[in-house]
């Protein structure tokens, strides 16, 4: 099959969507299909699927590209719900409630983003995964009588990351014989945190991540979170804000929840976690996630 992919994978540091989008199109290309990124839409006539994945204008294809290619291709159309704009995109939400009506299959990454556009079309859910690295660099052994170290790594610096949040647990951390804290990734000017590292790539986070024995993640409102899965399967315990969208839906099994710092500094303490730690279980890779997205796509074309 010909099929065209509206965003291309962005390679080093970047939101965790990209690695599952190069994923996707790994898969495809195994399978022996073709694949046509954002432009190359122009030099074709006609495709056998349309996946988009954002719905947003990107080099100079827009969402009518997409329909018009659909169109002369008389081909379904697959659209995968990966943001709905909570994090300071508010034009995105009501972008997806049309767009998703469009497509002829809809693909969520959980639950949650599903309910709160409250879609009632055809659909799947295919929940994300981490990196095999990730999985190859698991932390084993846990040393509890040395400080306890905090991590968490994003790649937006929105403030519905949880910057607050993280802000006072810094602080707290400081002031601790206890608790070191580490922030990797970009963060909004004035932020300023025990440990700050520039954002990384896998590489990087597989060597970083088993350096510390607690993922903290203060992040709201995730369509379908990726950090928190890349933590998992590392073998970090998450410590996850209730209020995290599709967070408490990946890591209820393998974390404890919180509704705000001073939950956090109880957590810690009172060594809550200490159930956990060590005792993580995910398995659930990109390659999986990839091989599920391509499945949908030969489905719905057969």
């Amino acid at each position: 099959m010909k099929i065209y992919v509206n965003r291309r994978p962005v390679h080093g540091p970047w939101g965790g969507g990209s690695k599952i989008l190069l994923a996707i199109i790994q898969e495809c290309q195994n399978r022996g299909h073709e694949i046509l990124l954002e432009e190359q839409h122009k030099s074709c006539d006609k495709v056998d699927a349309i996946l988009c994945v954002d719905p947003r204008p990107v080099q100079g294809v827009n969402y009518r590209d997409i329909l018009d290619l659909r169109s002369r291709s008389e081909c379904p159309l697959i659209q995968r719900v990966g943001d709905i704009g909570t994090h300071g995109k508010p034009d995105l939400y009501e972008m997806v409630l049309k767009t998703t009506k469009l497509a002829d299959a809809v693909i969520f990454p959980s639950e949650w983003v599903k309910n709160v556009i409250e879609f009632n079309g055809k659909f799947e859910i295919i929940k994300n995964g981490a990196d095999k690295r990730f999985f190859e660099n698991k932390k084993s052994t846990f040393d509890l009588g040395k400080k306890i170290r905090v991590i968490t790594h994003h790649w937006s610096n929105n403030q519905a990351k949880g910057f607050d949040t993280y802000q006072q647990l810094s602080s707290f951390c400081e002031s601790s014989n206890d608790f070191e804290f580490t922030y990797i990734g970009r963060a909004p000017i004035g932020n300023n945190f025990q440990t700050h590292l520039a954002p990384m790539d896998v590489e990087g986070l597989v060597k970083e991540l088993p350096k510390h024995d607690i993922y903290l993640t203060a992040s709201k409102w995730e369509a379908g979170a990726n950090h928190v899965l890349e933590a998992m399967a590392i073998g970090l315990p998450i410590l996850y804000h209730v209020d995290g969208g599709s967070i408490p839906e990946y890591c209820s099994s393998n974390g404890l929840s919180f509704e705000n710092v001073e939950d956090v500094k109880r957590i810690l303490l009172n060594r809550l976690y200490s159930n956990i730690i060590g005792c993580v279980n995910y398995d659930r890779t990109t390659e999986c996630v990839a091989q599920e997205y391509v499945n949908v796509i030969e489905r719905v074309c057969s």
